[in-house]
C-alpha cells in the first residue's frame, strides 16, 4: 500500500513538474525583465549618487534570495480558481493517497516552480558582475544547502498564504499586507545590524519575520558571514519555519476542504 502511495505521489509531482517546464521560458523571462533593470539601477546608476559600489551587490543578493518568494506566492491564484471553480483539487482529494500527502505535493509543486525561476540567477548575476562580485567570501555549500532550504520554505509558506486566502481580493490583501511588508522589513534593502543600529526596537521585533533569516542566511552563504546574523542560526531558524508553516497550512487548508484525514 505504502509503495502505491509513493507511486501516486511522485506521480504527481512528475505531473507538475511537465507543466512548469512548459512555462518555463515565459516565466524566465518575466524573471529576467524584474532581475536586468535592479541590476543597472543598483550596479550602474547608484554609484554615480555617490552610493557605494558595494550596496548595488547587497540589495541584488536580496532580490536574487526573494525571487523565490514571489514566483511561490504568485501560484496562488491557480490553487484559489481550482478550489472555487475548476474543483479539480477534489477529485485529487479522492485519489488513494492521505489527503495531507496531497496538500504537501502543492507545497513542493510552489517550491519546485521557486527553484526554477531562482537557481540560475545568482550563476548569471556572477558570470556579469565579474568584475564587482567579490568571490572570496563565497561558500558554495553555504548556498546550496540554504538555497535548496529557502525554496521548500517558501513553498509551505505560500501553501500556508493559500489557506488563509479565499479569493482574489483577499490575495491582494495578502501581497500588500503580509508579503511585501516581511519582505521589507526582512531586510530586503538593509541588513539587521544596520536596522539594529538605527532602529533597535525594530531590530528585535524583526527577529520574528521569517524572511529576516531568508535574507541574513542567503547574505552570509554568498558575502560572506560579516555583518550578518550567523548563518547556522538562520539555517535552523528557516527549516524551523518551514515545519511551523506546514502544520498550520495544512491543517487550515484540510479544514476548509473538509478533508476526511
Amino acid at each position: 500500500m505504502k509503495t502505491a502511495v509513493l507511486k501516486i505521489f511522485l506521480q504527481l509531482l512528475r505531473r507538475d513538474f511537465l507543466l512548469l517546464r512548459q512555462e518555463f521560458w515565459g516565466n524566465l523571462i518575466n524573471v529576467l525583465f524584474w532581475l536586468v533593470p535592479n541590476i543597472f539601477v543598483f550596479i550602474y546608476i547608484l554609484p554615480g549618487l555617490a552610493v557605494d559600489a558595494s550596496y548595488g551587490i547587497f540589495v541584488l543578493t536580496g532580490v536574487i534570495a526573494a525571487q523565490g518568494l514571489f514566483t511561490a506566492i504568485s501560484t496562488i491564484p491557480g490553487l484559489l480558481a481550482d478550489i472555487e471553480d475548476n474543483h479539480a483539487i477534489y477529485y485529487y482529494l479522492s485519489l488513494p493517497i492521505p489527503q495531507w500527502l496531497l496538500l504537501v505535493r502543492y507545497a513542493l509543486n510552489f517550491a519546485i516552480g521557486a527553484f526554477m525561476m531562482s537557481v540560475f540567477l545568482l550563476p548569471a548575476c556572477m558570470l556579469l558582475l565579474c568584475k564587482t562580485f567579490d568571490f572570496a567570501a563565497f561558500s558554495l555549500f553555504k548556498y546550496l544547502i540554504f538555497f535548496l532550504t529557502l525554496q521548500l520554505f517558501f513553498g509551505f509558506f505560500t501553501l500556508l498564504v493559500a489557506a488563509y486566502t479565499k479569493n482574489m481580493v483577499q490575495y491582494e490583501r495578502a501581497w500588500v499586507r503580509v508579503v511585501w511588508p516581511l519582505v521589507f522589513l526582512g531586510g530586503y534593502q538593509f541588513s539587521w545590524q544596520t536596522l539594529k543600529t538605527q532602529l533597535p526596537w525594530l531590530a528585535y521585533g524583526v527577529l520574528l519575520n521569517p524572511l529576516t533569516y531568508c535574507l541574513e542566511g542567503f547574505r552570509a552563504a554568498v558575502l560572506g558571514q560579516t555583518g550578518f546574523i550567523n548563518f547556522w542560526i538562520c539555517f535552523g531558524l528557516i527549516s524551523f519555519f518551514t515545519v511551523i508553516s506546514a502544520l498550520i497550512g495544512i491543517k487550515k487548508l484540510m479544514r476548509r476542504l473538509d478533508c476526511i484525514n
